[in-house]
């Protein structure tokens, strides 16, 4: 029926839906925050107790301090990535727009991504249109660049390339990172968006 009690029971699953999902985001970040400060907690503590049991020689002292030093620097922005996934989850990320050349930021980004590409035998083109201006938040835009760009790298093929395109059509810009790599296959492609998820961590 479409009485009250009818009205309301609607409102009251609604209710029940919201609360759901708060529940799954929250869920959400203490699985991303487990996964990704395990790691760097493992080495920090392994160095430490290292350093501890060679107080006797200075040099490894040293070695191990450099280390915990870059694994808290890893950690601390680890951090910072994980409150911006909550806060983007709760919509409560602060765009900062502004008008920029996203050709001159793509092709900085690319120029620091090909040492890496280097060290993984892989060929880094780019094919970017020159003088392409766009409003959005460019930091986020570098971010989706480098994590693009870097997830072709680490899943190339040796001797393979990760290709960057950057041009205008019609009245819209167009932007495309390929490569020759493993790929994904067709059944498990509508999981890409999940968070941190690998078809199988062995390849």
């Amino acid at each position: 029926s479409t009485d009250e009690i009818h009205s309301l029971s609607i409102t009251f699953d609604a209710m029940l839906d919201r609360l759901q999902k708060s529940f799954e985001r929250e869920k959400q970040f203490t699985a991303d925050a487990s996964h990704e400060l395990r790691t760097p907690t493992a080495v920090i503590m392994a160095q430490s107790e290292y350093a501890l049991a060679s107080l006797d020689t200075k040099e490894n002292v040293e070695e191990s301090l450099n280390i915990i030093l870059s694994q808290s620097q890893k950690m601390s922005e680890l951090i910072s990535q994980l409150l911006l996934l909550t806060r983007t989850d709760r919509q409560e990320e602060i765009l900062h727009i502004e008008s920029f050349d996203v050709s001159e930021l793509a092709e900085i980004v690319s120029s620091e991504m090909k040492l890496s590409a280097k060290t993984f035998d892989i060929e880094l083109i780019t094919e970017i249109q020159s003088n392409l201006m766009i409003k959005a938040d460019q930091m986020l835009i570098t971010r989706l660049l480098m994590n693009l760009l870097s997830n072709g790298i680490k899943y190339g093929k040796k001797n393979g390339f990760v290709k960057l395109s950057i041009y205008k059509e019609d009245n819209c810009l167009i932007g495309k990172v390929s490569d020759n790599g493993i790929g994904i296959e067709n059944e498990y492609q509508d999981k890409i968006w999940d968070r941190f998820y690998q078809v199988n961590p062995a390849r």
